[in-house]
């Protein structure tokens, strides 16, 4: 009924698929920085100031302690939320960090 809105769904297919191309290209390079800092374990701010890689544990213990232990959920927004800080971290609990930590298996080194 309204004169100005297309009515050819080929018309309507290719606006969105213009529009998503246009959003996703704008995107990506935000979505790819950020999950780039996400692996190195760094805040966009610590990125800014030159400290990247300052708490870089590897790839794998980074991502998996700002998204959580199950990979396959990483890409889901429906996983449950967490606080994001991984306790057995050095970099998170004073305790730690003056004493020898085995992350892996747990426990306190000598």
């Amino acid at each position: 009924s309204d004169p100005g809105i297309p009515r050819d769904p080929k018309v309507v297919v290719i606006a969105n698929a213009i529009v998503i191309l246009v959003v996703g290209f704008i995107l990506m390079p935000f979505a790819l920085f950020h999950l780039y800092l996400a692996g190195r374990n760094t805040t966009t701010l610590e990125a800014l100031k030159g400290k990247i890689g300052a708490h870089d544990q590897s790839v794998y213990r980074n991502l998996k302690q700002a998204f959580g232990p199950r990979w396959w959920l990483w890409g889901s927004p429906l996983h449950p939320a967490r606080s994001g800080v991984d306790q057995t971290s050095k970099a998170c609990d004073p305790l730690l960090a003056s004493q020898s930590f085995d992350v892996e298996r747990g426990q306190r080194g000598s």
